[in-house]
C-alpha cells in the first residue's frame, strides 16, 4: 500500500464540505481546484493517534475492490489489525488534521494529478524525479514574464466597445500571483524566511501532485537548496538570469534572495 492516512480529530465522519473547511480537499481531487474525489475510505475511531476521538480517511493507490462509503453511513470502527497499523504510524500533526504514510512512501506516479502543468523535471531530496510546474514563462523577445497556466479571454469595455485580453483562469490565480512574487523576490535583493521558502515550494508542487506542506515534510522532498530550486524553476528564473547576464552592460542585474534562518 502506497498512500497517506489522514486523521481528523472530533469528526465521526468526513465529506467534501468538511475537507474543504479543513484545507484538505485538494489532496483528494485529481485536478487542481477540482471537485471530483479520488477513491477513498473513511474509518471511524475511538482513540486517534493523538488520543482524541475522530476518523481516518485513507487516500491514494486504492485497490479496485474498495469503493467510497456514502457520507450518510457511519464509518465502522477499526479492527484490531487496523488499530495496530494506526498505532505504528509516524504521524505529523497540523492545525486541523494529522497525516501519516501507510506502507511504502508514495512517489510522483502515485500522487500525480490528472491534468498537470508542464515544466521542469528535477530530482528532489527523496531521490525521485518530480515535475516542477512552469507557472510563469520568460518571453525573451518581449522581455516580459507571462503566465504559463490555462487562461481565458476576458472582455472589458474600451470607449464603449469590448476588447479581449488573456486572463488566468480563477483556479490558477493564486499560484500565478505566487510566481510573480517569486520573480520580484529574485530580481530585488530580498530576504525570505526559510519557512516561507519551504511553504511556497510545497504550494508549487501541489499544482501537479496531491500533497501539501505536511506531505512534503513526511516524504522528505525539500531542503533549503531544493526548495529554492523549485522556486527558480516555477518562475523561469534561470532563463531570466541568462538573458540578464547578456544584458549586464545595460544595467540589468539579478540578485538571488537571501534565506533567513529561524
Amino acid at each position: 500500500m502506497r498512500r497517506f492516512l489522514y486523521f481528523f480529530p472530533g469528526c465521526p465522519g468526513m465529506n467534501p464540505g468538511m475537507m474543504k473547511e479543513r484545507g484538505i480537499l485538494d489532496r483528494f481531487t485529481l485536478r487542481a481546484g477540482g471537485s471530483k474525489l479520488i477513491e477513498h475510505t473513511v474509518t471511524g475511531l475511538i482513540d486517534g493517534p493523538n488520543g482524541a476521538a475522530g476518523c481516518i480517511v485513507a487516500a491514494g493507490a486504492m485497490p479496485p475492490s474498495i469503493v467510497n462509503r456514502p457520507s450518510s453511513i457511519a464509518p465502522p470502527a477499526p479492527s484490531h489489525d487496523q488499530r495496530s497499523t494506526i498505532d505504528e504510524q509516524r504521524w505529523l500533526t497540523g492545525p486541523t488534521f494529522s497525516v501519516a504514510i501507510e506502507g511504502d512512501a508514495p512517489g510522483p506516479e502515485d500522487l500525480a494529478r490528472e491534468i498537470a502543468i508542464g515544466g521542469y523535471e528535477t530530482q528532489l531530496s527523496d531521490g525521485n524525479v518530480w515535475r516542477v510546474p512552469l507557472i510563469r514563462r520568460w518571453n525573451e523577445k518581449l522581455l516580459a514574464h507571462e503566465p504559463n497556466v490555462p487562461c481565458v479571454m476576458a472582455p472589458h469595455l474600451v470607449f464603449g466597445k469590448f476588447q479581449h485580453t488573456r486572463k488566468v483562469r480563477a483556479e490558477y490565480e493564486a499560484i500565478d500571483s505566487l510566481a510573480e512574487w517569486i520573480f520580484h523576490a529574485f530580481v530585488a535583493e530580498t530576504t525570505i524566511p526559510l519557512d516561507q521558502v519551504i511553504e511556497k515550494a510545497a504550494a508549487l508542487l501541489a499544482v501537479n501532485y496531491r500533497l501539501g506542506i505536511e506531505e512534503t515534510g513526511l516524504l522528505g522532498l525539500l531542503d533549503e537548496s531544493k526548495a529554492l530550486q523549485v522556486l527558480r524553476l516555477a518562475a523561469d528564473i534561470d532563463r531570466i538570469e541568462a538573458q540578464a547576464q547578456q544584458m549586464a552592460a545595460q544595467g540589468v542585474e539579478l540578485i538571488e534572495p537571501k534565506v533567513e534562518e529561524e
